[in-house]
């Protein structure tokens, strides 16, 4: 089943060789193709997914605002502007709300180094 949405993924993004990064809500799922064909055994599933991006996202904006958002409205702005960026880089051509000063725009960065963004919350609440 995930062999086949990372070929799917893959084949649609025009390419036959690499690696493949599909996140759900809960879930992300990591898999590599070669020459169109599933890498036996390469498939790696995390629990971590979209839900816990969303609260990711609500940290840093309550970190860097002191502001509460809803749920709901950290969902509609995550999916909006948040984006993870080649080697980390994060582009300023989309406008955005002014309170997104951009490392919360990198808040799905949390999906790559789920270790460094754990560490980084526990400092800002002194502790999870």
């Amino acid at each position: 089943c995930f062999g086949d949405s990372a070929l799917l993924s893959a084949s649609t993004a025009g390419a036959r060789t690499g690696i493949v990064v599909e996140a759900g809500a809960g879930t992300t799922v990591v898999s590599a193709i070669h020459e169109g064909t599933l890498v036996r055994n390469s498939f790696r599933s995390l629990r971590l997914g979209g839900t816990d991006v969303t609260h990711v996202l609500g940290r840093l904006v309550q970190h860097s605002t002191d502001q509460e958002l809803s749920y709901e409205l950290l969902t509609k702005l995550k999916e909006t502007y948040a984006h993870v960026g080649p080697d980390g880089v994060v582009a300023d051509d989309v406008s955005k709300p002014a309170f997104l000063t951009g490392q919360e725009r990198e808040c799905a960065e949390v999906l790559f180094a789920p270790c460094l963004y754990l560490a980084q919350a526990a400092a800002m609440t002194g502790g999870l």
